[in-house]
C-alpha cells in the first residue's frame, strides 16, 4: 500500500459553554421566574417569587471566570454553584478544560465582594461535562436532589447569562434526551452562554442538573445530577495531580468511544437500496439519519446522498471535540459521460472528502494514510479505499479515524463512501473497518 500524508483539517462547532470572547452570540428568550404552589399550580407572584429565590441562594452561586495569566482579563464567563461540604464547587467541565491543559495560561477564580478567590481543579469527566473545583472560601452547599423530576414538572436555571448578574430562567422537564449515547435532560427553557454549569433546581430548591448547553428557542439542555453525583464520589477514593487528570480525560474518551463503537457493531446491520447499489442503513436507534438528492441537468449527474451520524461529541479543549461518528454513501450516476471524464470527476469528490469532527494542529497529528484498490473476492466488488489516522497528541493511544471508499467496476456509476470515527483505539476502529467494508454491494 502507498502511504500518503495530509495536514490535519478541522470545522468550526459551536457549544454553549462558557460565554467567550471569540464565540458568537446566541439569541435569547426572557428570563424570569415562577415557583409552584402546593397545589401544583403557579405561584400567583413570580416577581416575588424571583427575589426570594435569590436572596436564598446568593452566596451559593457564583460567576466562574477564566482569568488570562498574561492579560489579567477574563477569557470567559461560566457559572457554578457550592456542594458538599461547602468547600466545593460544581461547574461544567467544558468551562475550566483551558485550566486544566494550560495552567501556565489561565487560571479559575470566583469573586467575594472584591475579592478573588482561586478555584483549584479535584475531579473532571469530560464525556459528561462535569467538574469539581475546591474554593478556599466556604459557603452554604445546594442540595442536591435524590430523585429526578416528573415530566412537565416547572423547574428553574440559575446563572450569569452574557455577564449580565445572576439571573433566573424558568421552565419545564421533559425527560432525557431521545436517541442519545450519553445522557441529558430537555429543558424548555431560555438558557444562554455564560451560564454554563449554573444549578438548575427544583421547586424545593435542590439541584436537579447543571445548564451545559442550547440550541435557542428556549430548547436548552442540562447534565442530570447524577453524574455530578458518581464524580463527587470518585472525588472520595484521592486527590489527582493536574498530569493524572489529564490523563483521566483521556481514559473517560476510550471509555466513551468503546462504548459507541460496540453498540453500533452489536446489532446486525439492516442493508437498504440506494439505486443500483445495496448500502447500510440505519444501524443503531442513537444514530441521526438524513438523504438527499440531486440532478445536476448541465452536468448530466444524478446524486443520491444519504448517512448517519451521532448527535454529540464532546468538547474536549480549544479546537479539539471527539466521540463524534458518522457514515455516508453517495450514488453517483454519469449519463453519457465518456468514462476517462467521469472517473477524473470521482477523483474530485473524494479530493473534497474531509473528516466529520474537530481537531487543530496543536491536538492531533497529521494523518497518515493507506491507499489501494482492492477487489472482493466473492462477488468480484472493485474499489479504491482509502483508510486515514491521525494520532491525538495528549492522549496517547486515541486516534481519530477517516475511511474513503469508491467502486471502480461499473461504467459510469459508482458508489462513495465514508466513515469518520474519533477518539478511537486502533483495535476499535479496525473492527469497525472490517465490519463496514462488508457492506455496499451491487443489486
Amino acid at each position: 500500500m502507498k502511504t500518503t500524508k495530509y495536514s490535519a483539517i478541522g470545522q468550526c462547532a459551536h457549544w454553549l459553554a462558557a460565554v467567550s470572547l471569540s464565540v458568537c452570540a446566541l439569541i435569547s428568550g426572557p428570563a424570569y421566574t415562577q415557583e409552584l404552589a402546593p397545589n401544583n399550580k403557579p405561584a400567583v407572584d413570580s416577581g416575588q417569587q424571583a427575589k426570594h429565590t435569590i436572596s436564598t441562594f446568593k452566596d451559593s452561586i457564583f460567576q466562574v471566570r477564566i482569568i488570562n495569566v498574561d492579560s489579567k482579563n477574563a477569557r470567559s464567563f461560566g457559572s457554578g454553584f457550592y456542594i458538599g461540604d461547602g468547600g466545593l464547587i460544581a461547574t461544567n467541565y467544558h468551562v475550566i478544560n483551558s485550566v486544566l491543559f494550560e495552567p501556565e495560561n489561565y487560571r479559575a477564580i470566583i469573586e467575594i465582594g472584591d475579592e478573588e478567590i482561586p478555584l483549584n481543579i479535584e475531579a473532571v469527566d469530560a464525556i459528561s461535562d462535569v467538574a469539581i473545583l475546591s474554593v478556599p472560601v466556604k459557603r452554604p452547599a445546594l442540595a442536591l436532589s435524590a430523585v429526578p423530576p416528573a415530566r412537565g414538572e416547572r423547574l428553574y436555571s440559575v446563572g450569569n447569562p452574557h455577564d449580565l448578574g445572576m439571573t433566573i430562567v424558568e421552565g419545564n422537564y421533559n425527560g432525557l434526551i431521545d436517541n442519545r449515547f450519553f445522557d441529558q435532560i430537555h429543558f424548555s427553557g431560555a438558557l444562554n452562554p455564560g451560564m454554563s454549569g449554573g444549578p438548575n433546581l427544583n421547586a424545593n430548591g435542590e439541584v436537579v442538573g447543571l445548564n451545559v448547553a442550547t440550541k435557542g428557542n428556549q430548547v436548552g439542555f442540562l447534565v442530570p445530577v447524577d453524574k455530578l453525583k458518581a464524580l463527587l464520589v470518585d472525588l472520595e477514593v484521592g486527590k489527582y495531580s493536574e498530569e493524572e487528570l489529564q490523563q483521566k480525560v483521556g481514559k473517560q474518551i476510550q471509555k466513551a468511544s468503546h462504548y459507541v463503537v460496540t453498540e453500533l457493531l452489536s446489532p446486525d446491520w439492516p442493508i437498504e437500496d440506494m439505486g443500483e447499489a445495496l448500502v447500510v442503513g440505519k444501524v443503531h436507534p442513537n444514530l441521526h439519519c438524513w438523504g438527499d438528492s440531486d440532478e445536476d441537468e448541465d452536468n448530466h449527474l444524478i446524486v443520491i446522498k444519504r448517512g448517519c451520524h451521532s448527535a454529540s461529541s464532546f468538547p474536549i479543549y480549544k479546537t479539539l471535540t471527539s466521540g463524534f461518528v458518522e457514515y455516508e454513501f453517495w450514488h453517483i450516476q454519469g449519463k453519457d459521460w465518456p468514462e476517462y471524464s467521469y472517473y477524473r470527476m470521482l477523483q474530485k469528490q473524494v479530493s473534497h472528502a474531509r473528516p466529520g469532527n474537530q481537531a487543530g494542529e496543536d491536538d492531533v497529528e497529521n494523518y497518515t494514510c493507506e491507499i489501494d484498490i482492492v477487489t472482493r473476492e466473492q462477488d468480484g466488488l472493485k474499489r479504491k479505499i482509502s483508510y486515514c489516522t491521525r494520532p491525538y497528541k495528549k492522549f496517547k493511544g486515541l486516534y481519530d479515524v477517516f475511511y474513503m471508499g469508491v467502486t471502480l467496476d461499473k461504467s459510469h456509476v459508482a458508489v462513495m463512501e465514508h466513515f469518520t470515527l474519533s477518539g478511537v483505539t486502533q483495535e476499535d476502529s479496525a473492527q469497525f473497518l472490517e465490519k463496514f467494508i462488508k457492506q455496499v454491494a451491487w443489486q
